[in-house]
C-alpha cells in the first residue's frame, strides 16, 4: 500500500482482508460437503490447521520471499520474521498478503482428500505457503519502493490483478502434481470404480456462497484503495461467477439431462477465478463473456481429467488451473490496451500473459511434483488401504461417528465371517436404526445357515434313513421319470390307490391315479414344463380328482416338483387323500349358515322386542310428566319422579339395544347429505346445557377457525356420537367444566378429517378399564353402574358409529383429574351452505 494512504482506504483494505479470511470458511464447508462422512472431520482440520501454518510461515519468511528486496527478480532477501514499523498501511498490506497465502495453501487440501495423511498434507502446506506460492507472488507483484519492477514477470508487463495465476494457478498446479503422486482413491477408477458421492451437499452449496461473499474481499481489497474503480471491480465479479454458474449448468443439463450440484457449484467457482486477473479494467459485458467461458472450460476440464483418470475430489484442477489460464489470457483479449498501463500492444500483452502463465505451471507443477515425489520417498504422503477404507477421521484423529462405528463392527464380522455376535446398537439415532434392522438381518442370516447346515446333515444321511422317511410319510410319495413312468411308489401311496410297489413301478402315473377326463390336462402341462421349463401346476399344491385301481374317486391334494438329478429330469409328487377335510369343510360351512340365521333372528327379535316395549314406555314417561305437573303430595311427587328416571333409564337400554342389534346384523348405515358441523355441535351443547346447569358444570364449545363447517356426511349420526360422549362427561362430572373441542387435522383432496374431543375435570377412569372402555357393556367400574345407571353400549355403539364414518375412537384420563375422550369422522368439504 501507498505510505499516503488514508484511514478510510486503510480500513476498506482491512475489511477485504476478513472477506478473504472467509474464503478459508468457504472451503471448510465446500470441502466437508462433498467427501464422504468417514473423512468429513479430517477436511475441516485441514483447512483450519493449514491456514495457522501457512500464516506462521508467512510472517517467519514467506512475506520477505515475496515483497523482500529483489535478489535478480526471482525472490526477495530481506524483512524475515516481518517486524513492521507501526505504520498502519505496512501493516494492513502484511495482513492483507498473509490471507492471500493462506487461500493459496488451503486450495490444495481439497483435491488430495480422502487419502492424503495429515503429516503429509502439512508438509504439502508448507511448501506451497514457505516457497512455491512466494516465489512465484514475487515474480508477478513485487515493486521496489520506487515503483520500478522487482519481479521479473512485473517487470515484463504481466498483469494479475488479484491471483488468477499468482494464487489460484499456483495452487491447483501443486494440487495437480500431488493428486498425480497420490493416485486416486480406492474404488474410483478401474473394473469396479464409478463416482464417489460427498455426504453432504447442502453444506458445500454453502461453502460455495461463502467463497462467493469472500471474492469481493480479494478482488475489492486488490486496488488497496477505496477508489472510484471499487464499485466496477465487485459488479464485474458478481456477473462473472453467476455466468459461470449458469454457464457450466446449461452444459451439463444439456448432456446429463439433469441438472448437477456439484457442477454448478463449480462453474460459479471458475467464473469467479477467471475474472479475478482483470476485473478492475474490463466492462461488465466483458466479465459475463469472461466467467460465462470459465464455467465452459471448467466442466471440459473435469471430463478431461476423468478421462486420464485423474482423482481430483472436488475439482480443483478445473475450477483453479484451467479457469485461472484462461483469466490470465482473457486481461489481453477482452480489456482495452489503455487499460493495461504496460504500454503493450494487445498480442504483445498476451504473449506476455501467456508467459506467466507458462511460469506458473513450470514452477507450481514442475517444482511441486519435484518436491513432493521427494518427500513421498521420505515420508510415504498417501495412508494405508486398510486407513482409507476405515476413513481418516478415525485413522488420523480418533474421531469417529455412531455410522462409522457400525462400518467399523461390520467391516470386522466380514473378515472373520462370524456372524454370531451382533453389532452396537447407539439408541435414538439414525446409525442405531440401521444397527437395528442389521441385527435383525443378522438373526435371519445365522438362522438361514443354520437351516442350511441342518439340511447338508439331513442330505448326508444315508439312503436308508431316507427310504424310512418316504416309507413312513403320511402322504402318498410318488416318483416319475421325465416322460411320467413311476419310479418310486411308498406304502401310503399302495395304501391310498390300492396299487401294490410292484406293480405301479412303471406304469405311467397319470393312467394310474388320474381318471380319463382329466389326463389331457396332465399331458399339456407336462408337455409345458418339458419344451418351456414353465408350468401351471409345478411347485403349486392343488386339489384334483384322483382315482383308485377300482377308478372309485375321491378328492385329493397335489404337489409336483421338478428335481434335475445329474442332467436328467424327474418329477418328486406328494397326494394326501382329503376327503376326511371335505367332509368336515361343508360341515363347519353348514354350521355357520346356521349360526348366521341364528344371529340374524336373534337381531330380528331383539328389534321387535324393543320396538313393543318403547311404545307402551313412551306412554309411561308421557303420564309420568303429566303427574309432575300436577299438584301432589311431596311423597307422591318423588315417586311419580322416580317412576320417570326409572322410565327414560329403560328407555334409554332400549334404545341402545336396538341400536347395537342393527349394527351386529349390518343394518346401520351411513346417510350422506350437506349439513352444518357448528350447528350441530351447538344443537348438542344446548340439548345437554340445561343438566350441566343443574350439576354446575360450565359447558364450552370451542371451534377451531380453520375448521371446514359446511360438509357432506350424516349429521344424525355425529350428533348421537357427540351426544353419547357429552352425555358421559355430564353424568360423571360433578364439578368444573366440560370443553367440546372441535379442530381440523387435516385435508385430502377434497375430504376433511375432523377430530371433535370432549374434556372433563370429572372422576377420571382407572387405568385398568382403559383398555376395554369401548366394548360391550362396559362400565369404568361397579360403583358407577351402581350410581348413574346405563348399559354400558353407548361408547360401544359411538364407536362403531365412529367406524362407519372412516374415522377412529379413544380416550385418556387419570383418576381424581378427568377424562378426554375424542373421535374422529372423514367428510367432503361442502362449497355451499346445507339448506336451514
Amino acid at each position: 500500500m501507498p505510505p499516503t494512504a488514508s484511514l478510510q482506504d486503510i480500513a476498506w483494505v482491512l475489511t477485504c482482508a476478513a472477506l478473504v479470511l472467509l474464503v478459508q470458511a468457504g472451503f471448510c464447508c465446500l470441502e466437508s460437503g462433498l467427501v464422504r462422512s468417514k473423512n468429513s472431520i479430517n477436511v475441516a482440520l485441514k483447512n483450519l490447521v493449514d491456514f495457522s501454518l501457512s500464516a506462521m510461515l508467512f510472517w517467519i519468511a514467506g512475506f520477505a520471499i515475496m515483497f523482500g528486496a529483489s535478489f535478480h527478480g526471482l525472490a526477495g532477501a530481506s524483512g524475515f520474521f516481518f517486524n513492521a514499523s507501526p505504520a498502519p498501511n505496512e501493516l494492513t498490506f502484511f495482513i492483507f498478503q498473509l490471507v492471500f497465502c493462506g487461500t493459496a495453501t488451503t486450495i490444495v487440501s481439497g483435491a488430495v482428500a480422502e487419502r492424503i495423511g495429515f503429516r503429509g498434507y502439512v508438509l504439502v502446506a508448507a511448501l506451497v505457503s514457505l516457497l512455491l506460492y512466494p516465489v512465484f507472488g514475487h515474480w508477478a507483484w513485487a515493486s521496489t519502493d520506487g515503483g520500478s519492477a522487482a519481479g521479473w514477470l512485473k517487470d515484463l508487463g504481466f498483469i494479475d490483478f488479484a491471483g488468477s495465476t499468482v494464487v489460484h494457478s499456483v495452487g491447483g498446479w501443486v494440487a495437480l502434481a500431488a493428486v498425480i503422486v497420490l493416485g486416486p482413491r480406492l474404488g474410483r477408477f478401474g473394473k469396479d470404480g464409478g463416482p464417489i458421492h460427498g455426504h453432504n451437499l447442502p453444506m458445500a452449496t454453502l461453502g460455495t456462497v461463502l467463497l462467493w461473499v469472500g471474492w469481493l474481499g480479494f478482488n475489492g481489497g486488490s486496488a488497496f484503495a477505496l477508489t472510484e474503480s471499487v464499485p466496477l471491480v465487485l459488479a464485474n465479479t458478481m456477473l462473472a461467477g453467476a455466468a459461470g454458474g449458469i454457464s457450466a449448468l446449461v452444459l451439463v443439463w444439456r448432456k446429463n439431462g439433469l441438472p448437477d450440484v456439484p457442477q454448478t457449484m463449480n462453474g460459479i467457482l471458475a467464473g469467479l477465478v477467471g475474472i479475478t486477473a482483470s476485473c478492475n479494467i474490463v466492462t461488465p459485458l466483458a466479465a459475463v463473456l469472461i466467467g460465462a467461458i470459465a464455467g465452459a472450460i471448467c466442466l471440459l476440464a473435469t471430463r478431461l481429467l476423468e478421462k486420464l483418470q485423474i482423482d481430483d475430489v472436488i475439482g480443483v484442477v478445473p475450477v483453479h488451473c484451467s479457469a485461472g489460464v484462461w483469466g490470465t489470457l482473457a486481461v489481453a483479449l477482452f480489456a482495452d490496451p489503455a487499460q493495461f498501463g504496460t504500454g503493450l500492444g494487445r498480442w504483445e500483452q498476451l504473449l506476455v500473459q501467456a508467459t506467466g502463465a507458462a511460469a506458473a505451471f513450470l514452477w507450481a507443477f514442475g517444482g511441486g511434483i519435484v518436491f513432493l515425489w521427494l518427500i513421498d520417498r521420505r515420508f510415504r504422503l498417501r495412508v494405508s488401504a486398510e486407513d482409507e477404507r476405515l476413513g481418516l477421521n478415525i485413522a488420523e484423529h480418533g474421531a469417529t461417528t455412531e455410522i462409522l462405528d457400525l462400518l467399523q463392527d461390520m467391516d470386522r464380522q466380514a473378515r472373520s465371517g462370524d456372524f454370531t455376535a451382533q453389532v452396537r446398537v447407539e439408541p435414538h439415532t439414525e446409525a442405531g436404526q440401521i444397527a437395528g434392522q442389521y441385527n435383525a438381518v443378522l438373526e435371519k442370516v445365522c438362522s438361514e445357515i443354520e437351516q442350511h447346515e441342518e439340511s447338508k446333515a439331513a442330505l448326508s444321511e444315508s439312503e436308508q434313513l431316507m427310504r424310512l422317511i418316504i416309507d413312513t410319510a403320511l402322504d402318498a410319495v410318488v416318483n416319475t421319470d421325465a416322460e411320467g413312468r413311476i419310479t418310486d411308489w411308498n406304502p401310503q401311496a399302495e395304501a391310498i390307490f390300492g396299487w401294490p410297489r410292484s406293480e405301479a413301478l412303471s406304469r405311467d402315473l397319470p393312467a394310474t391315479i388320474i381318471p380319463s377326463r382329466f389326463r389331457k390336462a396332465h399331458e399339456n402341462d407336462l408337455h409345458r414344463y418339458l419344451t418351456t421349463e414353465k408350468s401351471l401346476i409345478l411347485n403349486k399344491r392343488i386339489e384334483i380328482t384322483a382315482m383308485r385301481r377300482d377308478e372309485t374317486e375321491f378328492p385329493a391334494e397335489l404337489t409336483v416338483s421338478a428335481l434335475d438329478v445329474n442332467g436328467r429330469m424327474c418329477f418328486s409328487a406328494f397326494v394326501r387323500d382329503i376327503t376326511d377335510r371335505k367332509t368336515a369343510e361343508r360341515e363347519l360351512a353348514e354350521a355357520r349358515d346356521k349360526a348366521l340365521e341364528s344371529s340374524r333372528l336373534k337381531s330380528e327379535f331383539l328389534a321387535n322386542m324393543s320396538h313393543e316395549i318403547r311404545t307402551p314406555m313412551n306412554g309411561i314417561i308421557g303420564m309420568t310428566g303429566l303427574l309432575l305437573d300436577t299438584e301432589q303430595s311431596a311423597e307422591q311427587r318423588d315417586f311419580a319422579e322416580i317412576i320417570s328416571f326409572s322410565a327414560e333409564s329403560l328407555l334409554t337400554i332400549i334404545n341402545d339395544i336396538l341400536d347395537f342389534s342393527k349394527i351386529e346384523a349390518g343394518r346401520m348405515t351411513i346417510e350422506a347429505a350437506p349439513f352444518d358441523l357448528r350447528s350441530a355441535v351447538e344443537a348438542v351443547a344446548e340439548l345437554l346445557s340445561p343438566r350441566a346447569e343443574e350439576k354446575g358444570l360450565e359447558l364450552i364449545v370451542r371451534f377451531a377457525p380453520e375448521t371446514p363447517s359446511h360438509l357432506v356426511g350424516d349429521s344424525g349420526r355425529v350428533r348421537q356420537v357427540l351426544t353419547n360422549l357429552v352425555g358421559n362427561a355430564v353424568k360423571f362430572t360433578d364439578q368444573g367444566h366440560i370443553l367440546i373441542d372441535v379442530s381440523l387435522i387435516g385435508t385430502e383432496g377434497d375430504e376433511a378429517l375432523i377430530r371433535v374431543s370432549i374434556e372433563d375435570t370429572g372422576m377420571g377412569i382407572a387405568e385398568k378399564s382403559l383398555a376395554d372402555i369401548f366394548g360391550k357393556f362396559t362400565q369404568a367400574d361397579a360403583s358407577t353402574t351402581r350410581k348413574h345407571g346405563g348399559t354400558g353400549l353407548g361408547l360401544a355403539i359411538s364407536k362403531q358409529l365412529v367406524e362407519l364414518m372412516n374415522g377412529e375412537v379413544g380416550v385418556s384420563s387419570q383418576v381424581g383429574e378427568g377424562s378426554t375422550f375424542w373421535f374422529t369422522f372423514r367428510a367432503p368439504i361442502s362449497e355451499t351452505a346445507p339448506p336451514p
